[in-house]
């Protein structure tokens, strides 16, 4: 029979008797449950997602198709398989027992990630830099104000500019307002803004003209970059926070937006004198500098921008805060680290100093010396402390020790552990 109903069987027999008796044939059209799960967000920092398909009948087959964009990296025959791209995916479950299937839908979305690109000091000061400032340098760049003012005019035939600020940079020492008059860096006025090493010796102002040579790049976008209170956080377990009183005083604590365009227009008025660090609350030379490092640092080499996160979501890597040292405190005589607290429970602040501008490296290793991580691999700047946070994983946490390498120098120490 190929139909659901009731069948009648007769026998009868050579005399004319007859029995009857009744089959009754039922049809399984009841399609499985199916579930597609919830639907699921990709971020700018997190590029694939897993699907959570599921069914409540048993012995079901799986099978995931994507469309509108969207991409199955593996498991399209499982119940979660691994996605990389915004689109629709349609489950499909099938009970072989009757050959009834049912499908299901789940959504992938994903934002629009911006890649910001900067570059540090150091970068602007080695051969790759000087390579890449002629393009950069096609009209002047003029730091500070009328008065008060430092020029680099634009890169010419004649004019040479990007090679003379290649061999200026990084600076360093502490930061400090300009000097009265308008200084042309190709004139002899330049000799007052020099150490006797023949870089600049304010690091406020090398690090401005760095921030403002990286608001040249890709049209400019870095200049529109928002300033926001919490962690700006870039992929890879990047996240810095910027000053809290710099933050605050471009954004009238919080209550209009800020750019980086707006930083570098504080960073200009307190360096050529139209405005007073510290007074009125205009924050310090200190802090100022603190916030364009960071600048210079977080989208170095070019990062996609996760977005600003009140606290930062990596457990398991680094936060990075850029921060002055005292002004007051003078610049150390040697690279030094120190550690806080130590002994430790689960995470350890490590506040790095340097004399000295220059790529760090910061590793830590188990009392095996096994290498556990690389907490911090950037550009320290003289004058400036840099203050890396680290949470160390469970499976990390016993006594430790650290590593810590910048320009041929080493500087390690231990790390002793308490049980919670």
């Amino acid at each position: 029979v190929s139909s659901a109903g009731t069948y009648t069987f007769r026998s009868t027999t050579a005399n004319g008797c007859f029995a009857t008796d009744a089959a009754v044939v039922t049809k399984d059209v009841a399609a499985p449950l199916v579930s597609a799960g919830e639907d699921k967000a990709l971020s700018c920092d997190t590029r694939t997602a897993q699907l959570n398909g599921s069914s409540t009948t048993g012995g079901v087959t799986y099978s995931w198709v994507a469309s509108n964009g969207g991409h199955i990296v593996s498991g399209a025959n499982t119940a979660s398989p691994i996605v990389d791209a915004a689109g629709t995916y349609t489950l499909t479950v099938t009970n072989p027992a009757n050959g009834c299937t049912a499908t299901d839908v789940a959504l992938v979305t994903a934002p629009v990630c911006e890649t910001y690109c900067s570059y540090t000091q150091g970068f602007y000061s080695n051969k790759n830099g000087l390579a890449m400032l002629p393009s950069l340098l096609t009209t002047p760049i003029t730091i500070g104000r009328s008065g008060k003012s430092f020029t680099i005019p634009a890169n010419t035939a004649m004019v040479n500019s990007a090679a003379k600020l290649n061999s200026i940079l990084p600076g360093g020492s502490t930061p400090d307002v300009l000097k009265a008059g308008d200084c042309s860096m190709m004139e002899s006025c330049l000799g007052q803004y020099l150490t006797k090493q023949g870089k600049i010796n304010n690091v406020m102002l090398s690090q401005t003209i760095t921030l403002t040579l990286n608001t040249r790049l890709k049209g400019g976008i870095l200049a529109s970059f928002p300033i926001k209170s919490g962690y700006i956080v870039t992929p890879g377990g990047s996240c810095t926070q910027l000053n809290s009183s710099v933050v605050n005083y471009l954004t009238a604590n919080g209550t209009k937006t800020a750019t980086v365009s707006d930083l570098l227009t504080l960073a200009n008025d307190v360096l050529g004198g139209t405005k007073t660090a510290g007074s009125g609350g205009v924050p310090s030379l200190s802090n100022i500098t603190s916030v364009i490092d960071a600048f210079n640092n977080v989208f170095d080499g070019c990062k996609s921008f996760s977005g600003y996160f009140p606290t930062c979501p990596y457990t398991t890597t680094v936060k990075t805060v850029f921060r002055s040292v005292d002004e007051q405190a003078g610049i150390p005589e040697a690279l030094k680290i120190s550690t806080y607290p130590n002994p430790f429970r689960d995470r350890i602040r490590f506040v790095i100093e340097s004399p000295v501008s220059g790529k760090a490296s910061l590793e830590v290793f188990n009392i095996l010396g096994q290498k556990v991580q690389t907490v911090f691999q950037g550009q320290v700047t003289a004058g400036i402390s840099q203050i890396v946070e680290y949470s160390v994983p469970p499976a990390s946490q016993g006594n430790l020790m650290y590593t810590l390498n910048m320009n041929g120098k080493r500087v390690t120490g231990k790390l002793m552990y308490i049980k919670q």
